[in-house]
C-alpha cells in the first residue's frame, strides 16, 4: 500500500528517497522518479527545498496530486500555488496571443517560486504539436516581475511575429534539475 505506483507502466522508475536509510522494503522510502525513464547512473537530484516541502505535506511523489490540489506536487511547488492567494485556476500558466504595434506574438504567463534552486522552466514550441523545440534566448523576449516576496510572475514572448510564420504553439515543462 506505500508503494508508489506511478512506476507502474507509466514509464517512471523507484527512487530510494534517503542513501542513509537501510531499509529498502519499505514502500513509503522510495518515490517514482521525477522524469520518464529515471535517472539511472545519476541518482535523482531533488533539491532541499522541494524535499523539505514534500516531507510537510506528507507526500513522497513529486507527480502525486495531492486531496485538494488542480496539480502534482511538483508543479503545486514549482508555480507556487500554495504561496499565492489566487486561485490555482487563476494563477496557472497561461497562454494568449499579444498585439504590439499593429503585430501578433504568442505569449506564455506563468508564475514560480523566487530564489529557489533546484528546478528548471523549459519554454518549448511547436508548429504541429508533436516536435517540439526547446526556446532560447534568441526565440524569447522574458520579463518578470514581483508578486510578493515569495513569487515572481514571468512573461515569455516569442520574438517571431506570428503573421510571419505557420502555426506555433507554445507549452512550459517543470524539471528538477
Amino acid at each position: 500500500g506505500a508503494w508508489p505506483t506511478l512506476p507502474d507502466g507509466e514509464g517512471y522508475s523507484l527512487t530510494f528517497l534517503s542513501s542513509n536509510l537501510r531499509n529498502s522494503s519499505d514502500g513509503s522510502l522510495w518515490s517514482s522518479s521525477s522524469v520518464i525513464g529515471g535517472t539511472p547512473g545519476r541518482g535523482e537530484n531533488i533539491n532541499e527545498g522541494f524535499s523539505s516541502w514534500m516531507t510537510s505535506r506528507g507526500e513522497t511523489n513529486p507527480m502525486n496530486i495531492k486531496n485538494g490540489d488542480l496539480y502534482n506536487n511538483l508543479l503545486t511547488y514549482g508555480f507556487g500555488f500554495d504561496l499565492s492567494d489566487d486561485n490555482h485556476t487563476n494563477s496557472g500558466p497561461s497562454a494568449q496571443v499579444l498585439v504590439l504595434n499593429g503585430n501578433e506574438y504568442l505569449n506564455l504567463e506563468y508564475q514560480k517560486r523566487s530564489n529557489v534552486t533546484g528546478l528548471n522552466y523549459i519554454i518549448e514550441y511547436s508548429h504541429n504539436l508533436e516536435t517540439w523545440v526547446q526556446a532560447d534566448a534568441n526565440d524569447l523576449v522574458i520579463s518578470e516581475r514581483a508578486i510578493n516576496e515569495d513569487l515572481t510572475g514571468i512573461s515569455v514572448r516569442m520574438k517571431e511575429n506570428l503573421s510571419n510564420s505557420t502555426l506555433r504553439f507554445m507549452r512550459i515543462r517543470v524539471q528538477i534539475e
